[in-house]
């Protein structure tokens, strides 16, 4: 069973609020203190077994709102389907379970013998749940076991309790209220009243005695008209029977005179005549059996068949199958040839790229070592580092010289820019001298009027506004003015023509400093052509290092870096080769594969002469040579079958002919003539012997019994009834009724003296009701017992029920303890006085009270698992637990939300917790939060 969704209409804190677990089985509801958690486990509680009384309900819902409440829970049920449970308060709080959408079932069916006791108890607990361990009692944790395991509710309890109760009310030791008790104090009370009326009872008791006397001798004397009157039955029944016996007896004298001539064996004729039917019918079915065989023999002579080929089967199915692996051969040599084909292309294709220098020879006797790859791999990055070295020196040697040419080309633009200067020096000087002059105004009278106008706009400013507003006008005016007067004097400056001495100078000192370049230049340019020369020299000699070390290594390559290539396409010529190698190798093994199927197929054509044809026209024809062997072996077991059965009836001919046989020699005649008279004889004796058996039947019948007729028989042969006649019995019979008629007058006037007696009833009053009493102190004492009787049946199955499973509840209860605590605790016992004792792992033993809050709901916790793990009503109900865990420390803690977690793999688990779980226990998918 595992809960889905909670549709709360009206309950506690919540209204038309839906609720949808997770679907993980390990389920966290969380939400902070007063969020409701307890609201929605009793809800689940509530909806599952009905609502509780109005004054217990009233902590979760107000007054007169009782009208709203209700909900429906969904659940999978353990057949996987979906189920949903509905229950209203003001529908009585009777239940509804949907299955699907539509089918109406009983909740009962789905959940027997579970209720809200069971469910409390073991599947759904809380905080206060766990507490209280120590008071458990081994009487109690019986009755829960009791509850939750054999019946699965509180129905055997209220029994006890209901049984308890009427035992009380009917007996109580030193109880005054029981029935038996008051009883026993009437019944005290009326023996008292009736020995005070036994002493008046002295008359009355030699009257008793008198008709008592009377009494005695009418019986004695009744008794003894019996005997007469049984005597003159007998002697009636024995005269029917004398006739009967006296023919008896000689029946008995001619049977014995006939058994003494012959000795025939019972039934001997019936058994003769059997004898002769079966013989006649066992010749019969033998000749059947010859004909069929006759038929069989002649259908097998009629199928021809080449026993050669049966013979040979085991080689011709070898071969048939070695002709589908020849096809396959057949196919295999063709794609191998094609492949060798296409390998023998692609080889000459690489050796057409290799040049004509090289062949097969050449190309084996080639090094492709890794050693000589390695080797091969460190030239070629030496060469290309030279190579790139002296590529870089020949760079440098160019950029050099270029630098020489342009330091060239500029020392003969000075000399050139020199010449060009003096000449046009004059004409260029006169003509800036005017030009500067009509630019530029006189600087002394700008700046006189730029220092008044800045002393008027202060004065101004001091008079309008503030000394301080003057002061920075003032400041102002000046540093503008400063900055003018500095501003015309550099444009004056940079205006005038320049010196033509400081020309002459810098000209001067810049063709000494191009002359001083052009001369490190060149001598730079010396060394480079030196750098460059020596890295072409050792170029050469790595060159010709490098074409020894190929020819030594099979390589015709003048070059490293072509040599590169060549290895690697010679890698893949000498792969080919060896493919081709493998190909051939693998069609010359098809071949001869091929060869030995050819040459199997001529040997067994020349030993079993097959037509021709191939391999599966072959197969047809043995295939038909196996029908027919099958059919010829069918028709030859079915001959043996044949023949067995005619062996056991010439074996069943020669028993009957053994056993007719027999009889002739049991009746001592030879023939079978012989043996009919004696039968006739044996008939006649079997006659008597029955008109004997039929006078002894009307003897048995006549006098009443076996036993009976035995005493006839014995009276006949002592003569003990002669001389005896009706008359005499009669007479005796008349004389006792005489005695008896006179003795009941006497007795008649005893009784009506002793009826006087009793006309006063208060003695019989008290004696009946003392009667009464006993009677009913007997009953009330049997239904005690009887109620007795169910308490000790119960206690008694209660204590063999508590043997069977509270050792498996304690083993496991120990097992989750000792997972939670980590070994710490390693034992857990139940006594009837000490209650649960733990034992430690260092060998210490503590009571229940003795542990911690938290190790003590430990326990708790672990029993509760064991239970729900033992305790089956059905359905794997879920386990709930609402804060349970908060006086665990984090280490026990996650060592039990990890045992929770293993157990949620076999039910669901639902914790109601204010805590937030870790990261590693719990995914977002799992959680869910009250608001």
């Amino acid at each position: 069973m595992k809960i889905k969704e909670l549709d709360i209409h009206q309950f506690g804190r919540f209204e038309g609020r839906k609720i949808n677990l997770p679907e993980s089985p390990f389920a966290f509801i969380y939400g902070a203190n007063e969020a409701g958690k307890s609201t929605v486990m009793n809800f689940i509680l509530c909806t599952l077994f009905g609502y509780p009384q109005r004054t217990a309900l009233r902590k979760w819902v107000d007054e007169g709102a009782e009208v709203r409440i209700g909900g429906s829970v969904v659940f999978a049920g353990d057949d996987g389907r979906d189920y949903r449970l509905e229950r209203v308060y003001t529908k009585n709080g009777a239940p509804e379970l949907f299955i699907g959408n539509s089918e109406r079932s009983s909740i009962n069916k789905v959940l027997p013998g579970v209720d809200r006791m069971l469910f409390r108890n073991v599947f759904c607990f809380d905080l206060d749940g766990l507490r209280g361990i120590e008071k458990t009692k081994p009487s109690d944790l019986n009755d829960l076991l009791l509850g939750a395991g054999m019946i699965g509710s509180s129905h055997l309890s209220d029994l006890e309790h209901e049984l308890a109760k009427k035992t009380d009310l009917i007996f109580k030791k030193k109880g005054k209220v029981p029935e038996i008790n008051q009883l026993f104090q009437r019944l005290d009370q009326s023996a008292a009243d009736l020995k005070k009326w036994e002493k008046k009872l002295d008359v009355y008791r030699e009257i008793q005695q008198g008709i008592a006397k009377d009494q005695m001798e009418i019986r004695k004397l009744e008794d003894e008209r019996k005997i007469v009157q049984a005597r003159f039955m007998e002697w009636t029944a024995f005269s029917s029977v004398r006739p009967l016996i006296a023919g008896f007896r000689l029946l008995e004298e001619e049977i014995g005179d006939a058994e003494t001539s012959v000795s025939f064996p019972k039934w001997g004729r019936s058994r003769f005549s059997d004898l002769e039917k079966l013989a006649a019918g066992t010749d019969n079915e033998i000749a059947d059996l010859n004909e069929q065989i006759q038929f069989l023999n002649e259908s097998m002579a009629a199928i021809p068949i080449r026993k050669n080929w049966i013979l040979a089967e085991g080689r011709l199915s070898a071969w048939f199958h070695s002709a589908a692996r020849d096809e396959q051969d057949l196919r295999e040599i063709e794609r191998l040839g094609r492949k060798i084909r296409a390998n023998r292309a692609g080889y000459a294709a690489l050796l057409e790229r290799l040049g004509s220098e090289w062949d097969t020879e050449k190309i084996l006797n080639a090094s492709v070592s890794l050693p000589f790859f390695r080797q091969l791999k460190e030239k070629v990055d030496q060469w290309n580092g030279l190579d790139l070295e002296k590529r870089n020196a020949a760079h440098a040697l160019e950029m050099q010289k270029t630098e020489v040419d342009q330091l060239e080309l500029r020392l003969k633009q000075i000399e050139n820019r020199r010449t060009d200067e003096e000449t046009s020096r004059a004409y260029s000087g006169r003509r800036a001298s005017a030009e500067g002059k009509k630019k530029f105004p006189a600087l002394m009278p700008v700046s006189i009027a730029a220092v008044l106008l800045t002393i008027l706009f202060s004065g101004f400013s001091a008079i309008l506004i503030t000394p301080f507003a003057a002061l920075t006008v003032l400041g102002f005016g000046l540093l503008l003015s400063a900055f003018y007067i500095l501003a015309m004097f550099r444009l004056r400056q940079e205006s005038r023509p320049p010196i033509s001495g400081d020309n002459d100078h810098r000209r001067e000192a810049e063709a000494r400093l191009t002359e001083e370049q052009l001369s490190a230049a060149r001598t730079k340019c010396a060394i480079q052509e030196q750098n460059y020369s020596s890295f072409e020299n050792r170029l050469l000699e790595v060159a010709s290092h490098n074409r020894n070390w190929l020819k030594e290594n099979g390589y015709a390559e003048n070059s490293i870096v072509p040599a590169e290539e060549a290895s690697r396409l010679i890698g893949e010529a000498r792969a080919f080769l060896g493919k081709l190698d493998e190909l051939n190798t693998e069609l010359e093994a098809r071949g001869a594969d091929h060869n030995q199927f050819i040459d199997e197929k001529l040997r067994l054509t020349k030993e079993l002469s097959l037509p021709e044809g191939d391999a599966a026209y072959i197969e047809q024809q043995f295939n038909l040579e196996k029908e027919k062997y099958a059919r010829i072996h069918n028709l030859v077991s079915k001959r043996d079958v044949l023949l067995q059965q005619k062996k056991r009836l010439d074996q069943k001919k020669a028993r009957l002919h053994h056993e007719m046989l027999s009889l002739f020699e049991q009746v001592g005649v030879e023939n079978r003539d012989r043996f009919i008279e004696a039968a006739d004889q044996s008939d006649r004796i079997q006659s008597l012997v029955e008109k004997r058996d039929d006078h002894l039947l009307q003897m048995i019948e006549g006098s009443g019994g076996e036993e009976q007729l035995k005493h006839f028989i014995a009276d006949f042969d002592q003569g003990k009834w002669e001389g005896i006649d009706e008359s005499n019995f009669r007479a005796r019979l008349s004389d006792l009724d005489g005695k008896i008629r006179t003795t009941r007058n006497l007795l008649s006037e005893k009784q009506a003296e002793n009826k006087n007696l009793e006309e006063n009833d208060t003695y019989r009053d008290k004696l009946d009701s003392y009667q009464q009493l006993l009677e009913e102190v007997n009953s009330k004492a049997r239904e005690w017992a009887v109620y007795r009787t169910a308490q000790w049946a119960i206690e008694r199955a209660k204590d063999q029920y508590r043997r069977q499973r509270l050792p498996k509840i304690l083993n496991r209860a120990k097992a989750y303890f000792e997972s939670i605590t980590s070994g710490e605790y390693v034992g857990l016992q139940l006594y009837q006085e000490g209650g649960f004792i733990a034992e430690r792992r260092d060998g210490r033993h503590f009571k229940a009270d003795e542990l911690s809050r938290g190790t003590a709901e430990q326990l708790y916790l672990s029993l509760r698992l064991a239970l729900a793990e033992l305790v089956s009503p059905g359905e794997k109900l879920p386990l709930i637990i609402d804060d349970s865990l908060v006086n665990f420390d984090s280490e026990r803690s996650d060592r039990t939300l990890t045992l929770l977690k293993k157990v949620s793999e076999q039910r669901q688990v639902i914790l109601f917790t204010c805590h937030r779980m870790p990261p590693h226990f719990v995914s977002d998918e799992s959680v869910i939060t009250l608001a």
